[in-house]
């Protein structure tokens, strides 16, 4: 007789989550219990709840399935190299299997079809109760096996964050900064930095109290892997760059807003500042403006630090400044460079670390 499979449903959670965190403990046993009947797992990637399921299944060595949604058979082939690695799996113990998108059907949607309908035992965590994993559960057309023991109720997402700094508590220290320096500002990481696996943020996150990858847990890890890792969300072509301001973080706070369409902040007060000259002459360059509306588009070797003046947005206000590449940190002298963070009693943690001056933001 062959084993049987099983899948784990979870609708679409908040971010950031930790070792508390319902939907997390109880996933956690659900896989366990999995585990210690030798069942096989249904899973997939590329939304946050799919990839905790399949990471944390690698990590305990759970027989898989993974269904990928894909566009064709090349990006499938992609993503599998991609997965395997960034999911460390066993390739003994896993199977992977596209997910073709058909007329007028998403293969996102498709993809939740079939790992419901192929599975032996359904074991809903937590579901919405107007969405469709719930409806499939209702109507049992398969007559599935449901476990139901590792239910909790859905909660919906929580709310944006928000940081309320008040001016008068600004550090004066960062005043006198004026904008003889760039700054690099950073943020809490809706997933796994860029340069672990899955399998190593989601481990965190399941051992956690507070979420580990807070724009201050990613601060920290820049200046210990001494690497800011370039990025190429958002920039145009492509291209990876480490972005820069030369506002003065006074001046800066006021960009610091939730944007609700990525579920980010834009950045966060926790930051690295270089001297500007030194960025400058070290390869570090101005970001040249340009109207959307005009026949003026930068030319493929200025592209990666060239950005449209905006049409609702005023970019120009962000006095940006990019790297090509990843920057490497330890080739700054640390006498032109110092760190801020967000408050007082922060300091310390990182000032013994890494031996480089460092300013809060705040006096408080």
């Amino acid at each position: 007789m062959s084993e049987k499979k099983t899948a784990i449903l979870l609708s679409r959670q908040a971010m950031h989550p930790t070792g508390s965190t319902p939907w997390i403990k109880n996933s956690y046993e659900a896989l366990r219990w999995i585990k210690a009947n030798n069942y096989v797992l249904i899973s997939s990637a590329g939304m946050q709840t799919w990839e905790m399921i399949t990471a944390t299944a690698s990590d305990l060595n759970i027989n898989q399935e993974i269904y990928i949604p894909c566009k064709n058979d090349q990006e499938f082939e992609n993503l599998t190299k991609l997965i395997i690695k960034k999911f460390e799996l066993d390739i003994n113990k896993s199977h992977l299997y596209p997910v073709f998108p058909q007329q007028n059907q998403s293969h996102l949607h498709l993809r939740d079809e079939a790992v419901l309908r192929d599975a032996d035992i359904l074991i809903p965590v937590s579901v919405r109760s107007d969405g469709f994993m719930k409806s499939y559960i209702d109507a049992n057309n398969n007559n599935q096996i449901v476990i139901n023991k590792f239910q909790t109720v859905y909660q919906k997402r929580i709310d944006p964050l928000k940081y309320t700094i008040n001016t008068d508590n600004i550090n004066p220290q960062l005043s006198k900064t004026g904008k003889t320096y760039l700054i690099h500002w950073t943020r809490a990481a809706n997933y796994n930095w860029p340069d672990e696996t899955k399998t190593s943020y989601w481990s965190d996150v399941v051992t956690s109290n507070n979420y580990p990858r807070s724009a201050y847990d990613t601060l920290k890890h820049i200046l210990l892997t001494g690497t800011i890792i370039s990025s190429s969300r958002h920039m145009p072509s492509g291209v990876k760059t480490v972005s820069f301001t030369s506002l003065p973080p006074i001046e800066a706070l006021s960009l610091m807003k939730w944007r609700s369409r990525y579920r980010e902040m834009s950045f966060e007060p926790y930051g690295i500042a270089i001297e500007k000259n030194w960025g400058i002459e070290n390869g570090i360059t101005a970001v040249k403006y340009y109207d959307p509306g005009l026949d003026q588009k930068p030319n493929l070797k200025e592209i990666w630090h060239s950005q449209s003046k905006g049409k609702k947005t005023d970019w120009q206000r962000e006095h940006e400044y990019r790297y090509q590449s990843d920057f490497d940190l330890t080739k700054v002298p640390t006498d032109k460079l110092f760190i801020i963070c967000y408050k007082p009693d922060e300091t310390d943690k990182i000032k013994t670390k890494t031996g480089i001056k460092i300013i809060p933001l705040t006096t408080y």
